[in-house]
Protein backbone atom coordinates (compact mmCIF):
# COMPACT_ATOMS: atom_id res chain seq x y z
CA UNK A 1 0.00 0.00 0.00
CA UNK A 2 2.74 2.45 1.16
CA UNK A 3 4.60 1.46 -2.73
CA UNK A 4 1.36 2.50 -4.41
CA UNK A 5 1.35 6.05 -2.62
CA UNK A 6 4.60 6.70 -3.36
CA UNK A 7 4.14 5.65 -6.87
CA UNK A 8 1.22 7.72 -6.96
CA UNK A 9 2.73 10.67 -5.69
CA UNK A 10 5.53 10.23 -8.13
CA UNK A 11 3.76 10.24 -11.13
CA UNK A 12 1.39 13.05 -9.50
CA UNK A 13 4.47 14.80 -8.89
CA UNK A 14 6.14 14.58 -12.85
CA UNK A 15 2.53 15.76 -13.80
CA UNK A 16 2.74 18.58 -11.93
CA UNK A 17 5.99 19.61 -12.93
CA UNK A 18 5.42 19.46 -16.58
CA UNK A 19 2.37 21.22 -16.09
CA UNK A 20 4.32 24.47 -14.95
CA UNK A 21 2.59 24.81 -11.72
CA UNK A 22 5.40 25.13 -9.15
CA UNK A 23 6.36 28.28 -10.87
CA UNK A 24 3.41 29.68 -11.04
CA UNK A 25 2.72 28.96 -7.56
CA UNK A 26 6.38 30.36 -6.60
CA UNK A 27 5.42 33.71 -8.74
CA UNK A 28 2.66 34.32 -6.55
CA UNK A 29 3.96 33.20 -3.17
CA UNK A 30 6.66 35.31 -3.60
CA UNK A 31 4.34 38.33 -4.54
CA UNK A 32 2.11 38.02 -1.37
CA UNK A 33 2.73 40.80 0.78
CA UNK A 34 3.79 39.28 3.37
CA UNK A 35 6.94 37.94 5.37
CA UNK A 36 8.77 35.16 4.36
CA UNK A 37 8.83 33.23 7.64
CA UNK A 38 5.15 33.22 7.73
CA UNK A 39 5.13 32.05 4.45
CA UNK A 40 7.48 29.03 5.73
CA UNK A 41 5.53 28.56 8.96
CA UNK A 42 2.74 28.48 5.89
CA UNK A 43 4.29 25.47 4.13
CA UNK A 44 5.42 23.58 7.74
CA UNK A 45 1.58 23.52 8.70
CA UNK A 46 0.65 22.35 5.25
CA UNK A 47 3.00 19.68 5.71
CA UNK A 48 2.25 18.43 9.01
CA UNK A 49 -1.97 18.59 8.06
CA UNK A 50 -0.72 16.72 4.91
CA UNK A 51 1.94 13.95 7.02
CA UNK A 52 -1.46 13.42 8.69
CA UNK A 53 -3.04 11.85 6.27
CA UNK A 54 -1.04 10.46 3.61
CA UNK A 55 2.59 8.58 4.28
CA UNK A 56 5.08 11.24 5.02
CA UNK A 57 7.47 9.94 2.19
CA UNK A 58 4.46 10.06 -0.24
CA UNK A 59 3.72 13.57 1.18
CA UNK A 60 7.27 14.66 0.89
CA UNK A 61 7.80 13.25 -2.56
CA UNK A 62 4.24 15.20 -4.03
CA UNK A 63 4.31 18.25 -2.00
CA UNK A 64 8.27 19.10 -2.53
CA UNK A 65 8.20 19.86 -6.54
CA UNK A 66 5.47 22.78 -5.58
CA UNK A 67 7.18 24.24 -2.54
CA UNK A 68 10.78 23.77 -3.73
CA UNK A 69 10.73 26.91 -6.57
CA UNK A 70 9.10 29.51 -4.14
CA UNK A 71 11.33 28.58 -0.85
CA UNK A 72 13.79 29.28 -3.78
CA UNK A 73 12.89 32.56 -4.88
CA UNK A 74 12.36 33.25 -0.74
CA UNK A 75 16.14 32.93 -0.21
CA UNK A 76 16.08 30.40 1.81
CA UNK A 77 18.78 27.16 1.44
CA UNK A 78 18.28 24.27 -0.22
CA UNK A 79 19.68 22.41 1.96
CA UNK A 80 18.25 23.62 4.94
CA UNK A 81 14.89 23.17 3.46
CA UNK A 82 15.77 20.17 2.68
CA UNK A 83 16.59 18.89 6.01
CA UNK A 84 14.16 20.92 8.07
CA UNK A 85 11.16 18.22 7.83
CA UNK A 86 12.89 15.58 9.32
CA UNK A 87 12.98 16.94 12.74
CA UNK A 88 9.01 17.36 11.92
CA UNK A 89 8.78 13.49 11.69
Amino acid sequence: MILMLIMGSVILGHFIAVTTIPQKTADWVVQLPVNRYVILFMICLIYEIGGSFIDDLAFMILATPIFYPAVMRLGFDPIWFGSWWVWLL
